[in-house]
């Protein structure tokens, strides 16, 4: 019982039960490889895989659970972003600006900023391939 990534996708495999199969279609947007005898989830369900499927004794490869924790440490940091706890990079830059920004602008603004990282950062590795 098996989690591993192949072609930016989760590929799950296991010998038919009946009940993991219908844990597995469960989750959002899978579909069953009937060749290669696995489902292919997309990559976008990772946390929900992670959060199921250990429980049941499956378990993910090394390049799994780094995805994992990049996908973790995004989250912990779109969360300080939006809580106002900037680094201080980001609050030189923003106090560097010539308009008169509201708390909220300042917390969108980082949002947007390390969201767009995050998606250039994506966008330069798919490139590489």
């Amino acid at each position: 019982m098996q989690i591993s990534k192949r072609n930016n996708n989760i590929i799950i495999s296991f010998k038919y039960d009946p009940y993991l199969v219908e844990v597995i279609r469960q989750i959002g947007d899978r579909k069953f490889d009937n060749r290669a005898k696995c489902w292919i989830v997309p990559m976008s369900q990772l946390e929900t895989v992670l959060n199921r499927l250990p429980t049941l004794g499956f378990v993910a490869d090394a390049e799994i659970l780094e995805e994992f924790e990049k996908l973790k440490a995004i989250r912990d940091k779109l969360e300080k972003l939006r809580m106002g706890d900037f680094t201080e990079t980001e609050t030189r830059l923003l106090a560097e600006t010539a308009l008169p920004l509201f708390q909220f602008q300042k917390e969108g603004a980082s949002f947007l900023h390390a969201a767009i990282s995050r998606v250039l950062v994506k966008l330069y590795k798919l490139l590489q391939q």
